[in-house]
């Protein structure tokens, strides 16, 4: 399970939208595109039909090309987040009586934090707010807005990592087929949980992920038996 997403200010979301989309819309070497969606692409269903000129070799050409306009986004104000839990390594750990969080929990406790984080201490600016969008119908979206509505209320805690959370404005979904930025996410989880499950395999796709991070900044943890073994050992 992967929970994934892009942080950015709203100056480079206006020109990642555009930017995408003309990307989308290039059939140079292969047909148009009104989204980008891995699952369909991969298994060639819906936009990216046999009937419409797909085919797996166009889907890479696709894939390509959106790589391609991600590595010229500015570095340092664009950044990619990632958690994903070994679904194999928890089951494992819970069969034999460790104290587990959910897994939409730890993902959601991990990579948004590492998103208010990024922004309050690493970010080239100064953010006065920040929104979160989840694809629809995901899990994760309503517990993470919960875990907000109850964070935000411990602003003036000591410690002051909760005043974090304060700068979470709105938390809500939206169809990723209509959103650029989500799409990107999607590639992005897509493109770990393929890399995770194929182990030895050589598959379509599996260097995806190791790509993506070489060339977009990136902040990622995995929580396989042996890290999730160290954190949850005590309990």
């Amino acid at each position: 399970m992967t929970l994934a997403g892009f942080a950015a200010d709203d100056s480079i979301w206006s020109d990642f939208d555009n930017g995408w989309e003309l990307v989308l819309k290039n059939d140079e070497r292969r047909p148009s595109a009104r989204y980008c969606h891995m699952k369909e692409a991969v298994h060639l269903e819906r936009e990216f039909n046999f009937r419409s000129g797909w085919d797996q070799k166009k889907v890479g050409f696709l894939v390509t090309d959106l790589l391609m306009y991600l590595q010229t986004i500015d570095k340092q104000r664009f950044r990619q987040f990632a958690c994903t839990v070994d679904l194999v390594a928890w089951r494992k750990l819970k069969a034999e009586g460790y104290l587990l969080e959910d897994p939409i929990r730890i993902c959601n406790d991990h990579c948004p934090y590492s998103v208010l984080a990024w922004y309050v201490t690493g970010y080239p600016g100064l953010i006065h707010s920040a929104h979160y969008f989840f694809d629809q119908g995901e899990p994760f979206e309503e517990p993470f807005e919960k875990k907000w509505a109850r964070e935000k209320k411990n602003v003036f805690t000591a410690s002051g990592i909760d005043m974090f959370w304060s700068v979470i404005k709105t938390v809500t979904s939206s169809d990723m087929r209509q959103k650029a930025a989500l799409q990107a996410a999607d590639l992005l989880a897509w493109a770990t949980n393929r890399n995770m499950s194929a182990g030895e395999q050589e598959t379509p796709f599996k260097y995806l992920e190791p790509i993506m991070k070489q060339i977009i900044p990136s902040s990622w943890i995995v929580w396989d038996e042996r890290t999730l073994r160290e954190r949850y050992e005590n309990l």
